[in-house]
Parts: C-alpha cells; structure tokens; sequence
C-alpha cells in the first residue's frame, strides 16, 4: 500500500494505492471517523482487502478528514462530488467499480447519479441517505456537529480534548493533528450540519449492489430496503452488524461484495 497525494481545488488530498495497476480500478470512499491505521475503524484493512482479490484499489482521503486538507467553505454534496471527479480526471481513471460506505456512500450516491458513465457498478454499503430516509440520523447528529464546531473553535477547549475530537470524528492520525489548526478543522462541523444528501437515487443508471449490516441503529434497514427500490438496478444483500461492519469485519464484508460483482 502507498501513500500519495494530489491538488484537488485547490487542497492538498491525500490517497492511498493498493494492488496491481493492471488490475480492475476500484475507488474506496471511507466514512467520518475511518482511520488510516491502528484503532478502530482501520481503512488500511479494508483496502488491503480489496487489493487481496485482485482489484487496484485507490482510495482518497476526503477534503477535512483523515490526513487531507480541510475545504475554506462549507462544502455540500455537490463539492464533494467535484472533488471526486477532478480526483479521478487527474488520476485517468476512466471506468470504475464506486465503493462507499456512510459518508462516502453518499458522495458516490452524488457521483453515480451525476456521473453513471464512468461507474462500472456502485457498491454502497451502509451509505448515507436522503433526509426523507434518515430523520433518525438527522436528529441525534445535528447538535453532535455544533457541539464539535463550537469546542474546536473555543479558546477554553484544553488542546488535549480537541486532538481527541479530530481523532476520533475526523480520523486524523494522533501524530498529524499539530500540523493543521484547529479553528480550520471546525468547518467540519459546520458541514455536518448543514449536509443534506438530494434524492438522486432514480437518476442512477449503474449496476448497484447494496450492503446493509442488519442491525444499523444510523440508517436503518428498513431504509435501505426503500432506496432499493428507487435505484433502477439495485439489488440489497445484509450482512449480520452495525453501521460499521465494514470495518468491524472487513474480510467477511468484502467477500460478500466480491462474490455479487
């Protein structure tokens, strides 16, 4: 596995790379609080995973979270379906298998409806939804968010406690986290807040797979079972586990995947 990095608008992103070149692309969206190593949930596994069963794995560190750069505004689904599509201009990727899970499950939703003739098949696992599909989410996060905002923006907040929330909400390696400021990473909630995901999902003409651990407490089943439905090709598969069961068992996960592309 190598770790790269690219200017996207005008931000530097960190990826990672994974298998043969030669091999079938397959871009990898990780969620909020994926980590690029140690603690869970570790991205490093599930890349090394997909790499495993012969596909080139790239996967980009979103804008704000992980080692990347944090965006200057408050960016909503359509930047980060932006970004995505400079990344892979850059990258030359020209046909693809779409992999995203919670955050990055809702940035391909984006990308594949806007974009379905470079999506081979879109794989969503335990994505985000629309807000008509997640009240629930919606709900419980939007304090959460201003709360994260607020203690990273605050001149009382010991430095401690703030490497904390950007290590366990933003995934940023503990011995990163000096390097940016803290009042830059706030945005972050700021964009959490205010994230609301358009009900795309009929515009969507690539081959779909979704996979939903079955006991979701963030997006439900039964939810999943409604976007099945909107998606014109998809086909739903469960998966005993929780909103991070990709993580949690990545081999099990990935395997599942594998054997229904």
């Amino acid at each position: 596995m190598q770790d790269q990095q690219v200017k996207i608008d005008g931000l530097n992103v960190y990826y990672r790379t994974a298998g043969d070149p030669k091999n079938p692309a397959l871009v990898l969206l990780n969620g909020w609080g994926a980590k690029v190593r140690g603690s869970f949930p570790n991205s490093a596994k599930v890349i090394k995973e997909f790499a495993r069963h012969n596909f080139y794995v790239i996967s980009p560190e979103h804008p704000g979270l992980m080692r990347s750069e944090t965006p200057k505004a408050i960016w909503g689904p359509m930047w980060y379906v932006g970004y995505v599509e400079e990344f892979v201009e850059k990258l030359g990727l020209q046909s693809f298998i779409l992999v995203g899970q919670s955050f990055g499950g809702a940035i391909a939703t984006a990308y594949a409806a806007e974009h379905s003739e470079k999506v081979k098949t879109l794989v969503l696992v335990n994505a985000g939804l629309t807000r008509d599909k997640a009240y629930r989410f919606v709900f419980r996060h939007f304090t959460l968010a201003t709360h994260i905002a607020g203690m990273l923006r605050s001149e009382y907040v010991p430095v401690f406690f703030k490497k904390i929330i950007v290590w366990l909400g933003l995934g940023g390696p503990w011995d990163y986290i000096e390097k940016e400021s803290f009042r830059k990473r706030a945005i972050m909630g700021d964009i959490f807040r205010r994230w609301s995901l358009p009900n795309v999902y009929s515009q969507i003409r690539a081959r779909t797979i979704l996979i939903w651990g079955s006991n979701d407490a963030l997006f439900p089943l039964s939810s999943a079972r409604e976007v099945e439905k909107e998606i014109p090709s998809a086909k739903l598969y469960t998966i005993f586990g929780g909103h991070s069961v990709l993580y949690a068992r990545p081999k099990e996960v990935v395997n599942l995947i594998v054997n229904k592309l």
